[in-house]
C-alpha cells in the first residue's frame, strides 16, 4: 500500500512533464483505491493533491471543488514532497484561468518552499508566479519573479525550470520591444526544449522567433 503510493509520487511529475496527465491520474487514483491512507498521512495527501491538479488539467475537476478541500485538509506542508504537489495545483489553477485562486495557493506554497529550503520548488513558485503576472499584465513582477527563477534554474542545471523562465522573459522583452533580448530567449529556450524532447515547447519556441523576425521587419 504504502509502497504503491510512494512509486506514484515519485513518478507523478514524469508523468505531467511527458504529457501523460491520463495515465498519471488512473495510476494515482489506483494508488490510492488500493491503499486508502488515514487522515495527515504525508504520502496519502501528496498523491491525492497530484491527483487533483492532473484533474484540473484534464478538465475532470472544477477550481472551486475538490481540489480546494484537498488542499486545505493537508494543512501547511511539511515535507518535500507535498510542496511539490501543492504547487502543482497552483500551477494548474493558472493553466485553467483561476487566477486568484492560483495567486493565494503560489503564494503559500513559496512559503512552505522557503522553510523548507527547498531550491527547485522556490524556483518553481517564481517561475509560476511570472507565468500570473504575465496573465495580469504585471510586468514588472513578471521580469523580476522570472529573472530570479532562471538564475536559480541555472544555479540547479534544471532545463525544464530554464525554458519556463525563458519564455517568460521572452514575452517581458517582446512587449518591450526588446526584440534582439526576446530573440536570444527564444533561442535559450529551444536548446532547452530540445534537449528534454519536448517537440511541443520546441515548436512554441520555433513559433516565437518567427514573431520576433516578424516584429523586426526580417521576413527574409
Amino acid at each position: 500500500g504504502d509502497l504503491a503510493l510512494r512509486l506514484v509520487n515519485a513518478l507523478a511529475w514524469f508523468w505531467v512533464l511527458m504529457g501523460r496527465l491520463t495515465e498519471g491520474r488512473r495510476s494515482l487514483a489506483a494508488a490510492l483505491e488500493a491503499a486508502p491512507a488515514p487522515p495527515g498521512d504525508p504520502a496519502g495527501a501528496e498523491a491525492a493533491t497530484w491527483c487533483e491538479g492532473i484533474g484540473l488539467l484534464l478538465g475532470e475537476v472544477e477550481p472551486e471543488d475538490e481540489c480546494r478541500t484537498a488542499w486545505e485538509a493537508t494543512g501547511p506542508a511539511r515535507s518535500t514532497g507535498l510542496a511539490r504537489a501543492r504547487w502543482f495545483v497552483g500551477y494548474a489553477l493558472w493553466d485553467v484561468g483561476a487566477l486568484s485562486a492560483a495567486e493565494s495557493r503560489l503564494n503559500e506554497v513559496l512559503a512552505d518552499f522557503r522553510a523548507l529550503r527547498d531550491a527547485w520548488g522556490v524556483a518553481a513558485a517564481l517561475s509560476s508566479r511570472a507565468a500570473l503576472a504575465m496573465a495580469r499584465g504585471s510586468l514588472d513582477a513578471l521580469h523580476d519573479d522570472a529573472l530570479e527563477a532562471r538564475t536559480r534554474f541555472t544555479g540547479l542545471g534544471d532545463a525544464w525550470g530554464q525554458l519556463k523562465a525563458a519564455q517568460a522573459l521572452a514575452v517581458h522583452a517582446e512587449i518591450t520591444a526588446a526584440y534582439e533580448e526576446a530573440a536570444q530567449l527564444h533561442r535559450e529556450g529551444l536548446r532547452s526544449a530540445e534537449s528534454l524532447e519536448l517537440w511541443s515547447e520546441v515548436s512554441r519556441q520555433l513559433s516565437g522567433l518567427g514573431r520576433i523576425a516578424l516584429l523586426s521587419g526580417r521576413y527574409d
